[in-house]
């Protein structure tokens, strides 16, 4: 086995850990992804709901104007619980947030993370500070 020294190691290599690879990619720091799953996931049938603050930060990393075409607009909510009156949100003007496969935006991610070092079908083991 090699041994390389890293600043970070980023688990789990889904939505969240490839947005933050991403984020990470502009800083001087080496850092490696590792997922226990063999295959990068980019074939899943799931949606995400993103609201804008979420769509705000995909623009500030440069992800965003790939996935725009793909993101379909909320304009309205209906707000339902138990016991309770509905509230709707409607705007006419606004978009409220947006639904996107969760396949497309992780196939973005990859895309813009080429010299990622990543290691699939790997299970971390933890180590204690004694250890290190």
């Amino acid at each position: 086995m090699v041994k390389t020294s890293n600043d970070l190691c980023i688990v789990g290599a889904g939505t969240v850990g490839l947005i933050l690879a991403k984020a990470l990619s502009y800083l001087p720091l080496r850092f490696v992804l590792v997922d226990a799953k063999p295959t990068p996931q980019t074939q899943s049938n799931r949606s995400f709901v993103l609201s804008m603050a979420s769509v705000r930060v995909l623009k500030t990393l440069g992800v965003w104007t790939q996935l725009e075409d793909q993101a379909h607009p909320i304009t309205q909510v209906t707000i339902r619980a138990p016991q309770r009156p509905s509230v709707h949100l409607r705007h006419p003007e606004a978009v409220l947030g947006y639904v996107i496969q969760e396949r497309e935006l992780n196939q973005v991610l990859w895309a813009q993370l080429p010299n990622i070092t990543c290691h699939l079908g790997v299970v971390p083991q933890r180590r204690t500070r004694q250890q290190l």
